[in-house]
């Protein structure tokens, strides 16, 4: 769980986290410039300065690591013994790979966004964040519901698809749909936690709220009225800290249920 840290996880993801950063400077030997790509629809809505070269944004790019980091973290986080048929995340491996995945390929992705500022680039940044969405969602819904692993696992499948499509077809839907998405899964996750009680409700409140603050930070990053073009201090970085913050405590969330000293039968 995030609220005892594992320091084993912590080296590791560090590990990663800088062998992603190596590859960002790697990409320099092989694309000098992204002007050849199909630029993304989101090439003129951030403060930062475009720079040339192959790092468009250098600090939207590098703020993008620490959400990376959060899901390998996950990731190597030890699995509790339970019962095989649980979909708990702290007992099912399989479920905690979904959601480290979720939280990987956003980092991942808002990197390949904000160092390329392509469409290719965009699709990628946004397909991390659908398949959180639909993971908050779906797991909001079935997690109490005796289902199997691999019911879960289509449905994700299958409605992370449709938004992807829907992405590449309606880019500009993209923010207010990821909004409405995590509203209604954090909305029906609290209705459901209020239903069965056995999780710590603040967790889930403190994760809202960083999302919340974080999206005031994109907001007012698109105005392009407060912060440097050129300061490594800009509104959508804050964004993806606040971002990164806010899937640690979700998680922390999903692991906090009183029961957890027995493994469910």
């Amino acid at each position: 769980m995030i609220k005892k840290i594992d320091w084993k996880a912590v080296f590791i993801s560090m590990i990663a986290s800088c062998c992603l950063t190596w590859l960002i400077v790697l990409a320099a030997n092989f694309v000098h410039d992204w002007n050849s790509w199909v630029p993304a629809t989101t090439l003129n809505t951030f403060n930062e300065a475009v720079r040339d070269g192959f790092l468009r944004q250098p600090w939207n790019t590098i703020s993008s690591v620490p959400i990376f980091f959060v899901g390998v973290y996950l990731l190597c986080l030890p699995i509790k013994h339970g019962s095989e048929k649980t979909l708990n995340i702290v007992y099912n491996p399989v479920m905690r790979f979904l959601i480290a995945f979720s939280f990987m390929v956003s980092g991942v992705g808002s990197v390949a966004l904000h160092m390329s500022l392509t469409f290719v680039g965009q699709v990628a940044d946004v397909s991390g964040m659908y398949l959180l969405s639909v993971f908050l969602i779906e797991y909001a819904i079935i997690c109490h519901k005796n289902k199997s692993v691999s019911y879960f696992i289509v449905i994700y499948v299958v409605a992370s698809i449709i938004l992807i499509i829907f992405l590449i077809l309606l880019p500009d839907l993209r923010l207010y749909l990821f909004a409405l998405l995590i509203a209604i899964g954090l909305f029906i996750e609290y209705r459901q936690n209020a239903r069965y009680g056995s999780l710590s409700p603040k967790y889930l409140f403190a994760s809202a709220s960083w999302l919340v603050f974080g999206f005031m930070f994109w907001t007012i990053d698109t105005t392009k009225l407060f912060f440097n073009p050129y300061s490594s201090l800009q509104g959508h970085a804050l964004w993806h800290l606040c971002a990164a913050v806010a899937c640690a405590l979700l998680y922390t969330y999903y692991t906090s249920e009183k029961s957890l000293q027995s493994a469910p039968k």
